[in-house]
């Protein structure tokens, strides 16, 4: 009897693990691995994306060896990867953890981005508040390195071909959030470059921003900005800190094009989130001429803004120091970006440059305030000075 029980037990216990080996075993022959890709195709075949494998490869479970992966939507294929090889640890999934060694991506192209169906019944999903902090995930995920080589960008996708050649890591726990790495994106014009250090540690407070993005002249990103010249590109983003007080440094941009040094501030107060940027910004290469003479060479700027834990925001301060114009103002917003309360005020003490912009002379001075009362039902405007068109006197 006790022989039986025990022989009974053995099977029980046994059996599961003979048949995940036998799986196993039989996932690696090529019956199984032609079985594997046929269900893969079959169960997207009806989808928004459908996925084709020319080979299956690899040490399964363990490591997969993809060859010939086509991603294809209504339109036809939009994406074709020559390679993609993924080593992990699924022993790892035992304790709670996504550990993924490596994932290459070698050769292919990305024509365009995907054409997906739009569900009319799907509701908006609600807003967020801002959190500097973040739930402990169910899993954790480790990614030691995604590595991409010789991919193709198709101009559809990013306005000119470019290949992307990339390798990052990251890794997301209850503990803490980061990323490094760099990804360099090469075309005619040259070759524009990310590198990026972050980390976010709930437990010490510790928030690490070093993220900076470069390329030569006549390169991709001032063609996008459509800036004559097409000038290079520095732009650095540097700050370290805590969740409660973070400080950093937006500075550089396209030469003496367009150029931004920015002071940030980011601290968390409770379920809270405040944001101060202090600066100046040189952007008139990117404006529409006849507002670059309004703007003027350099403009000043602050803001600083409260997220409530309800989502509302709250403008604190705003505020803009331009050539021909100045802006003052708080508000408030509602959950849902709806504004509910605001005092702004205008001034502009010459109207001269502002000709362009009317196609007539004008000369003078205005200021104007605008209020919302009432949580936004009701609105105040409120003009004085003595405009001049084309010499003729408007009455206040």
């Amino acid at each position: 009897m006790a022989r039986r029980l025990f022989l009974g037990a053995l099977a029980l216990v046994g059996l599961p693990v003979i048949l995940v080996v036998a799986a196993l075993g039989a996932a690696n022959t090529d019956w199984g691995r032609a079985w594997i890709v046929d269900t893969v195709e079959s169960a997207t075949a009806g989808g928004p994306v459908r996925v084709g494998i020319d080979a299956l490869g690899g040490s399964l479970p363990g490591r997969v060896v993809l060859e010939g992966v086509r991603l294809a939507d209504a339109a036809g294929v939009f994406a074709e990867l020559a390679r993609v090889e993924l080593d992990w640890s699924p022993l790892a999934l035992l304790t709670g953890t996504v550990a993924v060694d490596a994932i290459a991506v070698d050769g292919g192209r990305v024509l365009r981005a995907p054409v997906l169906p739009e569900d009319p019944a799907a509701e908006p999903e609600p807003s967020e508040p801002l959190s500097l902090t973040f739930p402990e995930p169910p899993v954790a995920v480790r990614l030691d390195r995604l590595r991409v080589a010789g991919l193709r960008l198709g101009e559809a996708l990013i306005g000119r071909e470019a290949t992307l050649t990339a390798d990052l890591s990251a890794s997301v726990t209850g503990a803490a959030a980061t990323a490094a790495g760099w990804a360099e994106l090469a075309s005619a014009g040259g070759a524009a470059r990310l590198d990026l250090d972050l980390a976010v540690v709930p437990g010490d407070g510790t928030l690490r921003a070093e993220v900076r993005v470069h390329e030569p002249e006549g390169g991709l990103m001032a063609e996008l900005a459509g800036l004559p010249g097409r000038p290079a590109l520095d732009l650095s983003l540097t700050g370290d800190g805590t969740l409660a007080d973070w400080r950093g440094r937006l500075t550089g941009g396209f030469e003496a094009a367009a150029a931004v040094d920015l002071a940030l501030v980011l601290a968390a107060e409770g379920p809270r989130t405040r944001l101060g940027v202090d600066g100046t910004a040189d952007v008139v290469a990117l404006l529409p001429e006849d507002l670059r003479a309004v703007v003027g060479p350099s403009a000043a700027i602050g803001v600083t803004l409260l997220r409530d834990d309800d989502g509302a925001v709250i403008v604190e301060r705003a505020t803009v120091r331009a050539a021909a114009v100045s802006v003052d103002g708080t508000a408030r917003l509602d959950p849902s970006g709806t504004p509910v309360a605001m005092d702004a005020r205008l001034d502009v003490p010459d109207l001269a440059p502002m000709a362009a912009l009317v196609g007539s002379d004008l000369a003078g001075a205005v200021s104007a305030r605008l209020r919302l009362l009432e949580d936004g039902r009701r609105a105040e405007l409120s003009v004085t000075g003595d405009p001049r068109v084309a010499s003729t006197v408007l009455e206040r």
